[in-house]
């Protein structure tokens, strides 16, 4: 049980897109979004685990209010360091369809769905 149920189902959503090359191509790239989602791309995924949680700074910290477990936090840590390799080989400013396309994607990929497995997604 965490405090904050919406932002830990925000964060099962996270998982599930970045870890389904799929959906970031469909919907990053070609715009076509699932039934009842008006709009999707990475920099959602991004601000989330970046900017408005502390997922990506100290995802301990969020044991109990969006992490139940010291194993979902070292998960979470193992996907953002995947996409912190991204960024700071490339930046910040790519497209989408150019972030999917690094040959270090695969790791996001892989990350995020031992993530999912953490998870139990």
């Amino acid at each position: 049980m965490v405090k904050y149920e919406s932002m830990r189902a925000e964060l099962l959503g996270t998982l599930r897109c970045l870890g389904n090359a799929r959906c970031q191509i469909d919907c990053w790239v070609h715009g076509k979004f699932p039934a009842g989602v008006e709009y999707e791309d990475f920099g959602l995924h991004v601000h989330f685990l970046f900017d408005d949680t502390l997922l990506s700074e100290d995802p301990e910290r969020t044991i109990g209010f969006i992490l139940e477990t010291a194993a979902e936090a070292a998960a979470i840590k193992k996907l953002c360091d995947s996409l912190e390799l991204i960024f700071g080989r490339y930046g910040t400013e790519l497209a989408d369809a150019d972030d999917i396309s690094k040959p270090e994607w695969v790791d996001v990929i892989r990350s995020a769905r031992e993530a999912s497995d953490v998870f139990g997604l």
